[in-house]
């Protein structure tokens, strides 16, 4: 949390307060039309400025493009402490995504800037970029990445994942990473524009007074564990958690899934031989949609799929049902599905 911040926001006597952006080429504005106006950092800088204007905000931008935390960790007290910043925005997972032992200079940062500013607050910003999302697919570890998450618990700061909204918004069908960034890894306008949405999003959640909402009891119930009904259960130890997954090919073939909540989703596998289905909920219409896409041509995945966030609250069904049909690139009409997700 950022408590310190929020307090000198809210505090009559404080007349100015410091934000300090730290990171690398996506923090500096590469690939926005204006770095100045556009980048995630003077969007989030301008709300600020727009929201809290009975203060001075200063904005410390301290991005180097091309620079990872090998070099931040030296260049910290030079432009960070010494400017003396009332909160941190730390962005180096891209580049250190390629850089080996990361962790090292990653968490000497955030002891050296503890030691020397004990009251500044911290915030760990996470991007992606299309390579590292490849990655991510192939279920390779990526270093910088889990660092981030583990920093985050070990010293109690907060994580803002700015890169799962590319995420999400693609495997959604909502355009691919060209949709956001010039090629595939530094930002466009659009792209910038989401980064600093979800950003804005968290700032506008710690730095209110009112009570945040909790995420209802989520359940995550494995086809194993359930009535695969006309699925085929496949025991296959190579899949996700070594749980199997629920299969069908053939027209007609169904599954259902009854729930308690407001989100509905699936695990599955996209595969070369991956086809299309049909979803509802309860008593809606039929939706079309396909368990291959172009990097099944490359490699098998897994991966995650909501259908809906926006149920009302109480009892819902969910139905599958295999089409027998297939994207012409595909090897096959499968649908295996391993788990389903609710809350």
């Amino acid at each position: 949390m950022i408590d310190n911040f929020k307090a000198k926001l809210q505090d009559k006597n404080v007349k100015e307060v410091k934000v300090a952006y730290f990171g690398g080429s996506i923090t500096q504005g590469a690939g926005s039309s204006k770095w100045s106006e556009t980048c995630y950092r003077a969007l989030v800088t301008k709300w600020l400025k727009e929201t809290y204007k009975d203060k001075v905000i200063t904005e410390i931008n301290a991005s180097i493009g091309g620079t990872g935390s090998d070099f931040g960790v030296y260049r910290m007290n030079l432009e960070i402490t010494s400017r003396n910043p009332d909160l941190v925005f730390i962005e180096f997972c891209t580049n250190d995504s390629v850089l080996e032992n990361c962790g090292v200079y990653e968490e000497g940062m955030i002891q050296n800037l503890r030691k020397d500013l004990p009251d500044c607050d911290l915030v760990l910003i996470e991007t992606i970029t299309e390579p590292m999302y490849k990655r991510l697919l192939k279920m390779e570890t990526i270093e910088s990445v889990e660092n981030y998450e583990k920093l985050s618990h070990k010293y109690g700061i907060d994580l803002v994942n700015i890169g799962a909204e590319f995420v999400k918004r693609v495997q959604a069908g909502k355009g691919d990473f060209l949709t956001y960034t010039n090629e595939g890894v530094h930002p466009n306008d659009t792209g910038y524009a989401v980064y600093a949405e979800k950003i804005i999003d968290y700032l506008k959640n710690v730095l209110s007074d009112k009570e945040t909402s909790v995420l209802p009891k989520t359940n995550m119930v494995f086809c194993r564990d359930m009535n695969c009904q006309d699925f085929t259960y496949v025991n296959d130890d190579s899949f996700y958690q070594n749980m199997g997954y629920a299969l069908a090919e053939e027209k007609g073939k169904r599954i259902t899934y009854e729930f308690e909540g407001t989100s509905v989703g699936i695990i599955m596998h996209y595969c070369k031989e991956s086809g299309k289905y049909l979803y509802r909920i309860d008593d809606g219409e039929y939706v079309e949609r396909d368990s291959f896409d172009s990097y099944c041509l490359t490699f098998n995945r897994i991966g995650y799929l909501f259908f809906t966030r926006e149920l009302k609250e109480g009892r819902h069904k969910l139905e599958i049902v295999a089409l027998g049909e297939k994207d012409e690139r595909s090897e096959g009409c499968k649908i295996k599905i391993t788990a389903f997700l609710s809350s």
